[in-house]
């Protein structure tokens, strides 16, 4: 992955922490659908549901029957994480338990794609937002650049630059392929 190893650990205690509570309403079979949002929630927690819905669900699959597993198995990175702030587990204790997490989660596919939905959600901007489809503003229309960057500055500085730097790497090979295609203005 890209992105610095705390940022990481924080999206596995996201991904974590919402699997938790899907397993704990109801039996290991019915996970994925208690990941959905129940209607009497708050507008801004059934966004969030249905964003982490469809990331493990349906993008991310792999990830999730393999964090649903190790759930089941009492290796929950927020379960570790609680432990050391309540002093229950030393650092020493959980480092080599959290680092084998994240790499059993990062070989199932968490990667930086996927640390990039969960922060791009955090500052408004989905799948939906970003092509227009549910731009409450100006309907249909996709989001512009500097409403993107502008975005990006509710990030911290490292996700700030993590993203911003993806994104500019993507546009310089958009920028050339144009260019060679003769479709550059």
């Amino acid at each position: 992955s890209d992105a610095p190893e705390k940022l990481v650990l924080d999206a596995l205690r996201t991904i974590d922490s919402r699997l938790s509570e899907a397993l704990d309403q109801a039996g290991p079979g019915t996970w994925q659908n208690n990941l959905a949002p129940y209607s009497d929630d708050a507008k801004s927690e059934q966004d969030h549901y249905k964003m982490m819905q469809t990331l493990l669900v349906e993008k991310c699959p792999q990830l999730a029957r393999q964090r649903v597993k190790a759930i089941g198995e009492g290796k929950s990175v927020a379960k570790y994480l609680k432990n050391l702030l309540d002093g229950t587990e030393t650092k020493e204790a959980i480092k080599p338990k959290i680092d084998e997490e994240v790499k059993a989660a990062m070989e199932a596919g968490l990667n930086f794609n996927v640390l990039c939905n969960l922060w791009l959600f955090d500052v408004g901007i989905t799948q939906q937002t970003a092509s227009g489809e549910t731009n409450y503003f100006k309907k249909g229309k996709p989001m512009d650049v500097p409403k993107f960057l502008n975005r990006t500055l509710g990030m911290n500085l490292l996700k700030q630059k993590l993203i911003v730097d993806h994104f500019i790497k993507h546009l310089g090979k958009q920028v050339t392929l144009a260019k060679r295609e003769g479709t550059y203005d």
